[in-house]
């Protein structure tokens, strides 16, 4: 879209700035909803859904060390030090 002002120095909160705001989200919107609605995000979904299935993912986010499924982090899980402790040992201990 063409306006008078480049770039950044468009005046914020000018009418053409809530124009331009609103024409993005419902072309957001729109383009979102051919997207959804389309066979290939379908099949693309369903594949997701399939390879999570088949790992075993019941949450997200989930997180995989080295193929391996790690517990949730935070309540009755891993805290961060325990998940980062993890890792290293991983990486210090790869190709062995």
């Amino acid at each position: 879209m063409s306006t008078p002002w480049p770039g950044s120095i468009r005046p914020r909160g000018s009418r053409l700035d809530k124009l331009h705001a609103k024409l993005a989200a419902a072309l957001s919107l729109t383009m979102l909803a051919a997207c959804a609605a389309s066979p290939e995000t379908e099949e693309r979904v369903n594949k997701s859904i399939k390879l999570g299935q088949s790992l075993e993912v019941n949450s997200t986010p989930s997180i995989f060390v080295n193929g391996r499924l790690i517990p949730p982090i935070g309540n009755n899980g891993l805290n961060y030090d325990q998940l980062k402790a993890l890792v290293q040992f991983e990486i210090e201990h790869a190709g062995r």
